[in-house]
């Protein structure tokens, strides 16, 4: 663990908050300071990249499940969020998400369904701009521009 101690004191303090000065080795300590030191810079961001679980198509609501707590400083402090997911995570309609949010702490860590769910449209209030960039992956149209193509063995 001293690397990581001798990291936090050298690097913490170029990037914000220094690290404290009586601060040990121990995983409890190194966290804490670490906490504090992110979250000074949560308080002052202007803009927030977050992914996303789910969203409902009917009502343009996005889902983030997370359990640290980190996500609902980022969903609701900052004047602008991006959020940035594939697709396939937009569903038909907010009735369907019961059943995803049900399945999805399972088929994740196996725990039961527990975690905080964030709509980050429930923070738009306070919030200038809000950006969703929904990006579509074809796995068959990427694993074909890999394949060689018989023109260009002539």
């Amino acid at each position: 663990m001293i690397a990581e101690l001798d990291i936090f004191q050298r690097e913490m303090g170029d990037w914000g908050r220094p690290a404290p000065e009586e601060l040990t080795d121990n995983p409890h300590d190194l966290a804490e300071a670490a906490r504090l030191h992110l979250r000074e810079k949560f308080l002052r961001a202007k803009v927030a990249v977050s992914g996303a679980n789910f969203a409902a198509a009917d009502t343009g609501t996005v889902v983030v499940v997370e359990s640290e707590g980190n996500g609902r400083m980022c969903l609701t402090l900052p004047q602008t969020l991006i959020t940035v997911m594939g697709i396939e995570k937009v569903l038909p309609s907010f009735a369907d998400l019961d059943v995803f949010l049900q399945l999805l702490p399972r088929s994740s860590t196996g725990e039961r369904p527990r975690p905080d769910r964030r709509r980050p449209d429930a923070a738009a209030r306070r919030r200038r701009e809000r950006c969703l960039v929904a990006l579509r992956f074809d796995p068959v149209r990427c694993l074909l521009r890999r394949l060689p193509r018989e023109d260009q063995h002539s």
